[in-house]
């Protein structure tokens, strides 16, 4: 915690206010995001007995491999994709809400895109259980969206970081 108030002493006012602007918000949508797990979980659960896909046992098989895999996949995908974006070469002309330091703003983006990715595995797991109608399929991917969700969430270092380089 120590060094984290040292980090953000390192700043200038406008530097100090970018970072807590972009903290608010890719906070904002962190919370969002694990809020709309849950209400895929609702949904999956709701929905789901209403619906009735005449599916034969080996598709929801090969579908099930397929979609844990992809699960797997997209949180190992995560790490590069939000470094990609955000030591990308791409030049920002717009603004976001007066954040000037463009590697902020493409942390923002990068967060935003992983977070997405994350939750994602959460639908493949109202895909899954809409189709096959196992429970523990719906769980386990809603519980690796969270572990995802958790495991990629913002950091406050990772924002003062990117600032002090944007300087």
């Amino acid at each position: 915690f120590n060094s984290l108030k040292k980090g953000v002493a390192m700043l200038d006012n406008s530097a100090t206010e970018e970072v807590n602007k972009v903290w608010k918000q890719i906070n904002i949508i962190w919370i969002t995001l694990l809020a709309m797990l849950f209400i895929y979980l609702g949904i999956g659960l709701l929905v789901s007995k209403k619906i009735q896909i005449g599916t034969d046992k080996d598709f929801i098989f090969n579908l099930r491999i397929a979609l844990f895999i992809l699960s797997f996949i997209t949180i190992i995908a995560i790490h590069y994709i939000r470094r990609a974006i955000v030591l990308s070469k791409i030049k920002i002309k717009r603004r976001v809400e007066d954040i000037k330091n463009p590697y902020l703003v493409k942390y923002l983006i990068a967060m935003t895109v992983a977070l997405a990715l994350a939750e994602s595995i959460g639908i493949y797991g109202v895909a899954l259980y809409s189709a096959g109608k196992n429970i523990i399929d719906l769980f386990l991917l809603i519980f690796i969206a969270l572990f995802a969700m958790f495991y990629y969430r913002p950091k406050k270092e990772d924002i003062i970081n990117i600032a002090k380089k944007g300087r």
